[in-house]
Order: structure tokens, then sequence, then C-alpha cells
């Protein structure tokens, strides 16, 4: 058992999954009919034993581009202090709103009813200085935007609807400024349904609105609505842009469909706009998944000089990740000297950029880039590529630095940047550091929310950072970096309470939250396939889908076990091979992976046998993942 983990048995993680599906689907029950069942403390109980301890290329938007817990379940002080702490979050930025407003929002959304029945909208109706938040225009864009900011931003698309109750008549700008928070807070899955509503208030939808809802396709990796989407601008008698064809060609990339992205290519010169360096800068930001290319890497560098400076940064950024993720760190490095920092191009106060990527180059300037570029001015995402880089290798001293060149250089930190430098703590060993830096933003969120974070994780109140965290948003992807090591350290203990901590501030698990759960269970604790559907069903939602990445959990899991079963494990079955007395019989039992092919091929993919035992556990998952056109 891993050190400080309490010892969860197989016992108990049984007891604790069937608390976690909280209701008793039976087999086969497809995915999306489990959307009502909410992902928030209730699902927390699948990775605690019964008797529990008590103590994320961008998603920023772009204005041009781009729970119910059961009655048996008796909280913890702890958590009730957290569920005080998340009512008085509820309004955390409509405190300035009269309460009657927010309240008749709310009661809209819980009763989820006609309008023309709803009480408290009959009262704020009759009252003009409450009506006029829903009959000028101007207040309710306002409304509706800082209701995105809030921790249910659900809110936004009610206050619209009000709005069209009372009769204010909306332009569809004001839905296109809705999208672009609920962009900037990674609220994809609401982006659809708002479009729909501007469609249905205003008699038509725009450019605008309808590239925001292909990008929320993409980012929401419903790669199988991108078609029908695009048909939406034939409907609708509306010319695709450029920025249409690049959002279309980006997700195909993502999705590794690339007879799709060169179909949307062609169209796009068909339609009056040929491929440019933008294009270049698109092709090769999206590239990642399809490894290192030298030629889309080639082509997008020559064209620096013709893009603006935020494309320049993207495409630059883009090919010194791909490079660090294959391992190349000397081709990095020379990439990483078109940068525009305070002591030089990608040098450090020393004139050397080993502080920067790796060691490798001694001398960095006598391997010459492929051209001489211009400056590249760096971002946030420059800098959370290189602090991600030096957490893998446990550099804390060389992030620390390269922190200071951020500061020189005038870049504000981003949840990237600090997700970076949870995992940098961890990996050297500063777990109390690492939750420092989640209890520093709670704090600015919430101080009481902080304050239980800090007793249930026994750690003194948060201090200062080697950064400013200033306006940096609290979101999943930093829970997940400081999940992701206190796993090994904590146990399930950690999920428990950051999934808590989570609930109270208003913040959702995403799918590499259920990742990191799932990869938990399978290497540390010996769950069974079995489990591991249980547990990604639990928290499956209309929002949360399975993905290609937990089917990989779960196949590997069969395949482990399988193999385990065919060849044995353990000294004794090692004796038994090579022993002169004893008879080494095996087990074969029907219905494996492993029965489906005699031979095996790295990228030939594996064939499901007629008779898979989980065969009817594992269907709707591979019905959801198919049904989003991912290729498995």
């Amino acid at each position: 058992m891993l050190g400080g983990a309490s010892p969860i048995h197989r016992q108990h993680l049984k007891q604790a999954v069937r608390i976690c599906i909280g209701r008793r689907f039976p087999l086969g029950t497809p995915i999306h009919s489990i959307c009502h069942f909410r992902h928030t403390a209730c699902s927390t109980r699948a990775v605690t034993h019964s008797q529990a301890h008590a103590p994320n290329l961008h998603t920023s938007a772009e204005r041009n581009f781009q729970p119910h817990i059961g009655s048996s379940y008796c909280p913890s002080p702890n958590t009730r202090f957290s569920m005080k702490a998340k009512q008085s979050l509820i309004t955390e930025t409509l405190d300035s709103y009269p309460q009657e407003v927010v309240a008749a929002i709310d009661t809209c959304l819980r009763q989820a009813r006609d309008l023309t029945d709803c009480e408290a909208v009959k009262r704020i109706k009759d009252v003009p200085i409450h009506s006029r938040y829903f009959t000028d225009r101007e207040s309710v864009n306002r409304l509706a935007q800082d209701a995105v900011m809030t921790s249910c931003p659900q809110r936004a698309l009610q206050v619209l609807n009000i709005a069209r109750h009372f009769g204010c008549h909306l332009k569809t700008n004001h839905y296109e400024g809705v999208a672009y928070h609920l962009a900037g807070r990674s609220h994809w899955s609401l982006i659809p349904p708002l479009v729909t509503a501007a469609r249905h208030h205003c008699g038509r939808a725009s450019v605008r609105l309808l590239n925001w809802k292909l990008r929320a396709f993409v980012e929401s990796q419903r790669y199988d609505q991108l078609d029908h989407a695009f048909e939406e601008f034939i409907n609708e008698d509306l010319k695709p842009n450029r920025r249409t064809f690049h959002i279309l060609i980006s997700g195909h990339l993502r999705n590794r469909n690339l007879n799709s992205a060169k179909q949307y290519m062609e169209k796009m010169a068909v339609a009056g706009f040929p491929v440019d360096p933008s294009t270049h800068a698109v092709i090769v930001a999206a590239y990642r998944s399809l490894g290192v290319d030298l030629q889309v890497h080639t082509r997008a560098f020559e064209a620096l000089r013709n893009l603006d400076g935020r494309l320049s940064t993207v495409v630059l950024n883009s090919i010194v990740q791909q490079l660090l993720d294959s391992g190349d760190e000397e081709a990095a490095t020379r990439f990483m000297l078109a940068f525009d920092l305070p002591a030089g191009h990608g040098r450090d106060s020393t004139g050397s950029t080993t502080e920067l990527v790796g060691e490798h180059i001694s001398d960095p300037l006598s391997v010459c880039t492929p051209i001489d570029p211009p400056a590249v001015k760096p971002n946030a995402a420059t800098f959370s590529i290189l602090l991600r880089h030096m957490a893998r290798e446990g550099k804390l001293s060389r992030m620390l630095k390269l922190l200071d060149h951020m500061k020189r250089a005038g870049v504000h930190p981003n949840p990237s940047i600090l997700a970076a430098l949870i995992r940098g703590y961890l990996a050297a060993g500063h777990s109390r550091e690492a939750i420092s830096v989640v209890a520093v933003l709670l704090n600015v969120r919430s101080p009481a929310a902080a304050g239980v974070f800090c007793s249930m994780m026994q750690v003194q109140p948060p201090t200062a950072l080697p950064v400013d965290v200033h306006d940096v948003p609290l979101t999943a992807h930093i829970f997940n970096a400081l999940m992701n090591g206190l796993l090994d350290i904590m146990g399930l203990r950690a999920m428990r309470d950051i999934l808590r901590t989570m609930r109270a501030v208003g913040i959702s698990p995403d799918s590499y939250t259920v990742e990191i759960l799932m990869n938990f269970l399978e290497r540390a604790q010996g769950a069974n396939p079995r489990q591991l559907i249980r547990v990604l069903r639990s928290f499956s939602s209309p929002s949360l889908r399975p993905t290609i990445r937990h089917i990989h959990v779960i196949l590997r899991s069969i395949i482990r076990r399988e193999k385990s079963m065919v060849h044995g494990c353990g000294w004794d079955a090692t004796a038994a091979k090579f022993s002169k007395k004893r008879k080494y019989n095996p087990k074969f039992p029907g219905g494996r992976i492993l029965d489906t092919t005699e031979h095996y091929h790295p990228i030939a993919g594996l064939k499901l046998p007629r008779r898979l035992r989980l065969k009817s556990w594992f269907r709707p998952i591979l019905q959801s993942v198919s049904g989003q056109a991912i290729p498995k």
C-alpha cells in the first residue's frame, strides 16, 4: 500500500462503487440515460471507503476565434461547512443586484417550467425597479454576463429567456457577448443551447454565433456534430468565413481525421479563402495529436513573418510543444531562440537557453534555426509549456527562475501555469507548497472554503506564492494537477477532499478528473474492469462524456487480467513452468480479447470477441464514443 494512504481493501472498493452509482442502473443502461445523475459530492463517495477519514492547446476564449446527496449519507462537520460556503458563493458576482431578481432567476432555473406560470417572475414584473433588469437591453446584457461568472452559469440563459418573456428584443451581438464569456470559463456545453435561444428570440443566428457553436463542439469532442453544424450556415443562408473553416480543420485534425480536414481545406478554397499563413498556423497548432512533422514545422515557421503577433506566438508555442513531447530538447531550444525574452532572444540573463529548456546544448547560438525570424513575444502559454516540461523532470529551482523571467516579460500567469507549478512542487516532494497554491486561490474566491480545505489537508493557512495569482480563475485544471500528485501520497482521501472542495466552489469534474481516478484505481488499487466501468458511468453526464482515454484504461485492465490468467503471475506460476515434477496448466477462459487473433501488430488495433464477458457493460461506452465520431 502506498505510504500515507489508508488501507483500502477490495470489499471497501466494491462498496464505494455501489454507493457512487447511487441508483441501481440495470446492466447495459445507455450512458445518455444516466444524464440526471450528478457528479458532485455524491460521486466523491465512489472513491472513498465507507468510513472515510474526516480531518486545463488554449481553452481561453478569443472574440474573433475561435448534485444530490443520498439520504443515507451523513456529511462530516467539515463537509457541512463546505456546503455553507457554497451557498454563500451562489450569488458570488450578483450581490450588487436585488435579491428578488436573483431569486426569480434561480426559481425559474429550479422549476424548469413555462415562465408564465412562475410566481417569482410575476412578482418582479410588477415592480419597475426590478423589472428594468429584464427590459433594458444593456441591463440584460450586463446581468447575463455577470451570471456567467457565478458558480451557476446556467443563469445566463435563464436571464435571456426572462428578458424575452418581458418583451425585450435583444440583438445577436448580445448573445455573442454571452457566448464569449461562457467560452472564457470553458462552459462549452451551454453555448449550443445559447445559439438555439438566439435563433428563437432573434429569428436567426449570426456567423459569429455559429462559429462559437462549432468551437464548442470541438472543445467538447462532439466531432459528430461538426458536419451538421456546418450545414446550419446553408440553412440560415449565411456565408461561412475563413474562421469557420479554420475551426472545422482544427477539429478534424484534433480528432486525427485527416480526410475530413483535407475536404474542408478544399471547400475553403472553393469558398474564396485560399490557404494562407494563418491556415498553416491553425494546422501546426492542431497537429500535436498526430506527432512531429518536419514539413509542417518548416512551413509554419516560414510563415511567421506574415502573421500577426498573436498567431506568431501560437505557431511557435505549438512547434516547441510538439518537439518537447517527442523528447527533442535540442530542436526545441533552437526554436526558443525566436522568442523575445527580457534578456534577449530565448536566453536568460546569462545568455544561455539551458535554464529555459535543457542542458543538451552547450552553445545554442552555434546551431542556427531554419530561418532568422522576427522576435516573437511570449505569452502565458509559452511559459506554461516550458514549466510543464520542467515539472516532469522535477527541476523546481529552474521553474522558479523561469517564473522570474515571466515577471520581467510582463506576462500574467494563467491556470495552466499554476497547474504546472503544482506539478513541480509535487515532483520535488513539496506537497504542502502544492496545496498552498490551491489554498491561496481558494482564499481569493472564498475564505470560508479555503479554511475548510486547509483543515482537511492539514496544512497551515496559505502564504505568499512566487507569482501573482490576482484575477487567475480557479479551474478544474488546477485541481486535477493537485489530485494527480496527492493520490500517490494520501490515497483516495485526497480525491474525496478535493472533490468536496470543487463542489463547494461550484467547479465540476472534467474528463481528465475521471481519467486520473480510473488510472489510480486500476494501477494502485487493483480495480477490475467492471468497477472501472461503474465509476465511469457514475460520472457521465451530458457535459462529461466517455472519451477514448477512458476506454484505454478499461482495456488495459482487461488485457492485464487476461495475461495473468493465461501466463500466471508470481513466483509459484514461474516455478511451475520450469519444474520437472509439477505440470503447468494455464487457464484459457472463453470470451477473451487476446483470443481474437493469432498475430499482433502495434497499430492493428484490438477486436472485441463476440462473447465478451463485459460486453453488456462496455457496449454503452463504446456507443457513446462512436456517436462522437471519435476513431477507436
